[in-house]
């Protein structure tokens, strides 16, 4: 728990840092930015950090370390408000709520980690490679730990802020992992906190009134999970014929157990099918797989995946666009203007799917602004003012552009899969039943009713070629873009909000970004998840403005409500799936423990070199395909190897020409007799170490001889229990 208590310090540390600033760029919204202050200035300290590194002008060293926060102070210091004084006299109520809950999130998540500490499965050794590639380089980009020779070619900046906060604190790569999940929820947390209470504040409510709904935005956001969980608990018990499971067609729930004495599904991992409600087949009726992730789901897989990484700073910048919407002459000064095309360039470096999105938000709200009440928006300013911060924005970044390939391919049209209506519903229940209230009053002259009668026709169109959620989402999206220039402060915003939801949601019934999948998947999966969290925003201003007296509105919110409420069934039943069903017999942050128990000699040799091997030599273990316990040595080391999960390569490269020259490679130097063969590939990939363990001998199917050409040309460095190192000679 040391570890944790300095992580936090450490966090807050960088907050404090760059409050002076945050406050300049916040200073419109009530509370003057608060609540984002760590994400900011963890965002700008990372930034100095990696850029510095980049250029070669700093090490990745804690001397490193100590420049950025020196730089982010000076920066704070000469450009920042300073008054913090009178700030804590006017805001002391919000920053104390802000850090009660960032301390109670925080810690509560840390404790459901120690019961969850594993770093396997899924993604988790993927991210756990970059992370402690990242500890090892000297300077960026970092190597690629499953690519010997390469550099990483992700999108890998919030493995940089994580690995920043590791070196700084001392902690272990095993530890930090999973404290930075439990960070990366209490910043979400306090985040979506912010944005609603500056939303709600502005309504003229008193401080208590203004925090309880913007706790409510919290939980909309971070904590709630989709319908599908309380389907599960219908389901378990009995409720619902054949047939209805049948047509509700979420992948797996009809053929689940049932589980008449237990409050929760028994089946393995049943909190799983949350993130797979939407379901396409092909035109053969097989199964497509779909992710349609949220939040919540995300914290209790575990996975440090870049979308995960980037949920806060994606909050962070829908701050920004309500501080632009505020005052929109803001964001034009200069240091204004830079910190603004900082924070929204990170966005592609974080997660490179976001920053479009959030440019376009952030543009808009400005231009919002300038037009509220008005009744016209003008476009063309929205597209200048979001180029001009897209254009310094990826100025700003590019030493990672220059080193990235992709496997993007273009986008194609969705021609045969259609989401069903009440699966959506399921996904996004509470959301779409607390949205529409934002579009009243409805205050449109008569000649815009002319372009609801083309909205009706092409619904009907829709509807005619099997595609029924267009049919009710785009006339819903075009009342709200009529409605939109109409509406004045935070009903504005928030309607803006929920109309760019709709419309993320919209564009993956027709369009799809192309890649090593070849499907949907990932389009669905990247634009769900943002329009969850816009959703879970705007919802909660929606529940506000539901909150006045009246039957209709009464009606209306105990159905929202309800949904919530069955929406928390999810948290609550997989949370105790997670931690005392599945079982734990110590607790522990350390997520590579497991190994002990499981692998205890790969466990010690992998130790031993973590102790005694310094920098980043090639290190030469077996290849295997993607989600398997291949690579593990490069995982838990960060040292490179020749060859990691190939299919990942492919993804993160768009080529898979590389990794299939190196496998057959791989192989021959394990299986060859001739030591002068194995010495030519040792050298041909630079290699230094020479790893022999169970699971190289399981997959090429080492004998005696096979193992003893090493010694021929390398040195034995390491011999206990089922493993061997050897060290080849220079």
């Amino acid at each position: 728990m040391l570890f944790a208590l300095k992580w936090w310090l450490a966090l807050s540390f960088t907050g404090l840092l760059a409050l002076p600033l945050a406050r300049r760029l916040f200073s419109p919204l009530p509370g003057e930015g608060f609540p984002f202050a760590r994400p900011f200035g963890l965002l700008l300290a990372s930034y100095a950090f990696w850029l510095g590194c980049s250029l070669e002008l700093i090490q990745n060293s804690l001397g490193g370390i100590a420049v950025a926060l020196a730089l982010l102070g000076l920066a704070s210091w000469k450009l920042g408000l300073k008054d913090l004084k009178a700030f804590w006299a006017r805001e002391r109520q919000l920053i104390l709520a802000t850090e009660l809950i960032h301390a109670l999130a925080f810690a509560s998540f840390t404790l459901f980690k120690a019961f969850r500490p594993e770093i396997s499965g899924t993604e988790k050794p993927m991210e756990l490679a970059f992370l402690n590639a990242i500890l090892r380089s000297q300077s960026f980009p970092p190597h690629d730990p499953w690519l010997s020779g390469f550099a990483i070619s992700y999108y890998y900046f919030g493995y940089v802020m994580v690995a920043f906060l590791a070196k700084w604190t001392a902690t272990p790569s095993g530890v930090a992992f999973n404290l930075a999940i439990a960070s990366l929820f209490a910043l979400t947390v306090t985040g979506a906190f912010g944005v609603v209470y500056a939303l709600v504040k502005r309504e003229e409510i008193s401080f208590h009134q203004a925090a309880r709904w913007a706790i409510l935005g919290a939980v909309l956001v971070a904590i709630i999970g989709n319908q599908e969980s309380f389907l599960e608990l219908l389901h378990c018990k009995g409720i619902g014929s054949p047939s209805f499971w049948e047509w509700v067609d979420v992948k797996g729930l009809a053929q689940a157990p049932s589980c008449p004495s237990s409050i929760h599904p028994v089946d393995f991992w049943w909190w799983w099918r949350a993130s797979r409600v939407i379901h396409d087949r092909n035109l053969l009726g097989q199964d497509q797989e779909v992710i349609d992730e949220f939040p919540f789901f995300s914290f209790l897989l575990g996975d440090l995946h870049p979308h995960v990484l980037a949920l806060p700073f994606a909050i962070m910048a829908i701050a920004l666009a309500l501080s632009a919407f505020y005052s929109p002459d803001l964001a034009s000064s200069w240091p204004n203007f830079f910190l603004y095309s900082l924070a929204l360039g990170g966005l592609a470096f974080l997660n490179t799917w976001d920053f479009p999105i959030y440019l376009a938000l952030t543009g808009t709200a400005a231009v919002l602004g300038l037009s509220a009440g008005k009744g016209e928006i003008t476009w063309g300013k929205v597209l200048k003012l979001a180029l001009s911060w897209g254009a310094l924005g990826v100025t700003l970044y590019l030493p990672f552009y220059i080193g990235f390939r992709s496997q993007a391919g273009g986008i194609l049209p969705v021609l045969f899969n259609s989401t069903k209506v009440h699966q959506y519903f399921i996904m996004f229940a509470p959301f779409l039943l607390a949205g529409p209230v934002l579009l009243f009053p409805l205050r449109l002259p008569r000649t815009e009713f002319a372009l609801i009668g083309v909205a009706i026709f092409l619904a009907l169109l829709c509807s005619l070629i099997h595609r029924p959620l267009p049919a009710i989402l785009i006339p819903t999206i075009i009342l709200a873009l009529l409605s939109l220039p109409k509406k004045e402060g935070p009903s504005a915003f928030a309607l803006l909000l929920w109309l760019a939801s709709l419309s993320l949601t919209l564009a993956v019934e027709f369009v799809y970004i192309r890649d090593s999948f070849g499907t949907r998947m990932n389009t669905v999966f990247k634009f769900y998840y943002q329009a969850w969290v816009m959703m879970g925003l705007a919802s909660a201003f929606a529940l506000y403005k539901l909150s006045a007296p009246g039957l209709i509105r009464t009606l209306w919110r105990s159905l929202v409500l309800l949904t919530i409420f069955t929406g928390l069934y999810y948290p609550l039943a997989s949370s105790l799936t997670r931690t005392l069903a599945e079982g734990r017999d110590i607790l522990t942050l350390d997520g590579t423990a497991y190994l002990a128990r499981t692998n205890p000699a790969d466990y010690e040799a992998i130790s031993w070199l973590n102790k005694n091997v310094v920098g980043a030599p090639v290190i030469l273990e077996a290849t295997g395909g993607s989600y398997t316990y291949y690579g593990r040595v490069a995982t838990h080391t960060g040292l490179p190897t020749v060859l990691g999960w190939d299919f990942h390569e492919l993804q993160w490269r768009g080529s898979y020409e590389e990794p299939a020259r190196r496998k057959p490679d791989i192989s021959r130097i394990y299986t060859s007799l001739d030591p002068e063969e194995a010495r030519a590939i040792a050298e041909k990939y630079n290699i230094r170490y020479i790893y022999i363990g169970p699971l190289e001998r399981e997959t090429y199917g080492l004998t005696p001889e096979m193992e003893g050409k090493f010694a021929r040309f390398a040195t034995l460095v390491y011999d206990k229990g089922e493993v061997k190192i050897f060290a080849c000679e220079r």
